[in-house]
């Protein structure tokens, strides 16, 4: 316990502001800076083990980890996200990162990536950008296929912050407005998981009855309906014990899996956040209007020049003609 500060080694000569995250082991620190690179250093001996150059990218914004610990993913100023393959448990240190796979859109706007983040399972990758609509990319993380883009509602203004459930399929996007977006995976019912015996019917079925199916049967006498399991008597010694406690180790050292036991669909900002979001969109919509009366002036002078040209044309063939 306590305090330890020490001078992070660095590729560069002077100190230059970044990002860092650590290794699930704890044993290395990965490291993006404003020059666009991703750096290893061991964080017993504080030294730089290696650093890598992103492509196309002048700054790297964040660092996301998976939560098995073995992806990294570069959110930079480039227009793809760059993806690396993590072993924390390699002999050498310079084996610990290697480049994995450059994730690009082609239905993505030209802005920026803002945010992006690994589900719980470390198969796909999510990026959005807080500039673009309420757009969520996903891609493979294996292949760095795009599988689709999951669009939104359009008052969100923009993702600005993303964030994966630890344990289950689902996605928390943070709007430009103020508003928390949650999203899931639509899941089929299955009622054989509470029934082996259930049957799921796609038709309708005509059922005939047995003539004494339901009539009343003498005390004693076991009959049970056609298809049903016979009842059986439970001795009390043999009870589950459905009162008594027992402890658990969530949110423990000894235990991996993360739980969420609440997780909110909505949450409504406070008037503070209300006046900023509605300052966000009173700014959004100024540039909107601005966008709209330049693309509007642009087509009224690409008009008139075509007006003059078309008359200069005429002119010309009257002349002609005269001549």
């Amino acid at each position: 316990r306590g305090q330890k500060e020490m001078e992070m080694p660095s590729p560069h000569d002077a100190p230059i502001p970044g990002f860092a995250v650590c290794s699930k082991n704890g044993k290395y620190i990965f490291v993006g800076d404003a020059k666009g690179l991703v750096s290893v250093v061991d964080a017993e001996a504080t030294r730089l083990v290696r650093s890598f150059d992103v492509p196309n990218a002048t700054m790297v914004k964040r660092l996301e980890l998976c939560r098995n610990g073995k992806h990294l993913l570069a959110v930079t100023n480039a227009q793809t996200l760059y993806g690396f393959d993590v072993d924390d448990a390699a002999t050498e240190a310079s084996e610990v990162l290697r480049p994995a796979h450059e994730y690009a859109s082609p239905w993505a706007s030209r802005l920026q990536w803002g945010a992006a983040a690994y589900p719980w399972n470390g198969e796909f990758v999510y990026g959005v950008s807080s500039g673009a609509p309420h757009e969520i990319h996903v891609w493979d993380r294996a292949s760095g296929e795009l599988k689709c883009v999951l669009e939104g509602p359009a008052e969100a203004k923009g993702v600005t912050q993303l964030a994966a459930h630890p344990i289950r399929d689902c996605a928390i996007a943070l709007g430009s407005n103020g508003y928390m977006y949650v999203w899931s995976r639509k899941h089929v019912e299955d009622w054989s998981a509470f029934d082996p015996s259930f049957v799921t019917l796609v038709d309708n079925n005509e059922y005939v009855e047995a003539e004494d199916e339901f009539d009343a049967k003498p005390p004693g006498e076991k009959q049970t309906r056609r298809g049903q399991i016979p009842v059986e008597r439970l001795d009390p010694d043999d009870a589950p014990d459905l009162f008594t406690g027992s402890p658990n180790d969530f949110y423990t050292d000894n235990s991996d899996d993360d739980v969420l036991h609440a997780l909110p669909i909505r949450i409504k900002p406070d008037p503070a956040a209300e006046k900023f979001a509605a300052e966000r969109r009173a700014k959004w919509d100024r540039k909107a209007k601005r966008r709209e009366e330049r693309k509007r002036a642009e087509e009224e002078a690409s008009k008139k020049v075509k007006e003059i040209e078309n008359k200069d044309v005429a002119e010309k063939t009257m002349e002609t003609k005269a001549g």
